[in-house]
């Protein structure tokens, strides 16, 4: 294969990664839906594909008790009563502010954008503390 062949080729690639980025949806102001991270959690283990469909994309507040704050990473993490199963915020710039009070142990919520769960793990990003 020759470079004039190579290039269309991988300027396809850097669209279509591109696009990726771009479509990935920004937290609302306001959520869509407010709910309990037990009553969350429980939802997805029951029925991932049910509970994607409902929350993945959408702008939520989050309200639960924080089990972990990871020190080198701008992340909390929910106590959750399902086991092997967990549900995270992670804080992107404009959160980081609202995150240096958060303690673990405390009740809080968070408002942020929830992914499509994989694993064990359901991911809420661009997250910011509301309460």
């Amino acid at each position: 294969m020759n470079k004039k062949s190579l290039l269309p080729m991988v300027l396809i690639i850097f669209a279509v990664l591109g696009c990726r980025q771009l479509l990935k949806p920004k937290r609302a102001d306001t959520p869509e839906m407010r709910v309990n991270v037990v009553d969350l959690a429980t939802e997805f283990k029951k029925d991932t594909r049910a509970a994607n469909a409902k929350y993945a994309g959408r702008t939520v507040a989050v309200t639960g008790i924080v089990d972990m704050r990871v020190a080198y990473a701008p992340t909390v993490g929910f106590k959750t009563p399902e086991n092997g199963f967990g549900v995270q915020c992670f804080f992107s710039k404009d959160g980081l502010e609202s995150l240096k009070p958060v303690k673990s142990g405390s009740q809080y919520t968070f408002l942020g954008v929830v992914e499509e769960k994989n694993g064990d793990v359901l991911a809420i990003t661009d997250c910011k503390v509301m309460e």
